[in-house]
């Protein structure tokens, strides 16, 4: 069974996709590829290639799964923006990417909306990133609201908490600084955006789908839907195959 690599955003786990992680069972074995530490002074693309050599080495040159096999990559947020860059590096080792999906994310560092770019490069210069802030606020709330809210709200604000500060501080000093064009890349695409995404707004991207009433972390809050339209995709896909 093909192996299709699923990464995170950048304040998330591997449980951001425990939706997906049964969902396609039928056509792919769903892999979220543990982090691999951000550098100090690191571009997104070389992060980018160096968590795809990471990938590379457990799946393929164990042997765990054929290169000729091919697989797929995908992501949500910052994952999105990771994983064509991913699958251009085991292209060019010989592994076939028959699809790449992006959710909730954009296509190129130039889509990002001029606001957050500026917000995000100043927030990298307090201390944890702005980030401590945001984990005392999802402390908070789980703690006082929990039972008001739903299932998916909880599992976000949990994953801002168990995320390392440092890693989303160099995240977001990478995003700030991405700068790229559109590019071409050797695979085709698919994208979902939620309607009301709010940290990567509509209006700066181009996606194959929107999902209406939808903020950002669609695979958790729209996990159904996400799960029908992608499932759907990897079946034409495969019995094309």
């Amino acid at each position: 069974m093909r192996p299709f690599f699923l990464f995170p955003g950048l304040a998330c786990t591997e449980r951001l996709f425990a939706p997906q992680k049964d969902a396609w069972s039928d056509w792919v074995e769903v892999i979220v590829p543990s982090w691999v530490e951000p550098c100090r002074g690191e571009t997104l693309d070389a992060f980018a290639r160096r968590w795809a050599e990471a990938v590379w080495e457990t799946y393929f040159v164990s042997g765990k799964y054929p290169r000729e096999e091919g697989c797929y990559v995908g992501g949500l947020s910052f994952g999105g923006m990771v994983a064509p860059i991913v699958g251009e590096f085991l292209m060019e080792r010989g592994v076939r990417v028959k699809y790449a999906f992006r959710i909730s994310t954009v296509r190129c560092g130039d889509e990002i909306p001029p606001f957050h770019r500026i917000l995000w490069h100043l927030l990298y210069f307090f201390p944890g990133g702005g980030w401590y802030p945001a984990k005392i606020f999802c402390w908070l709330v789980l703690q006082l609201f929990s039972r008001h809210i739903s299932f998916a709200r909880r599992e976000v604000y949990q994953q801002v908490l168990d995320t390392p500060v440092e890693r989303c501080r160099q995240v977001v000093r990478m995003l700030s600084a991405w700068h790229s064009p559109l590019r071409e890349y050797p695979f085709p695409f698919f994208q979902i955006h939620g309607e009301d995404d709010s940290l990567l707004p509509l209006k700066y991207t181009s996606p194959d789908v929107v999902l209406k009433r939808a903020g950002h972390c669609l695979t958790l809050t729209r996990s159904e839907e996400v799960n029908q339209i992608i499932g759907t995709l990897l079946q034409m896909v495969e019995e094309a195959s």
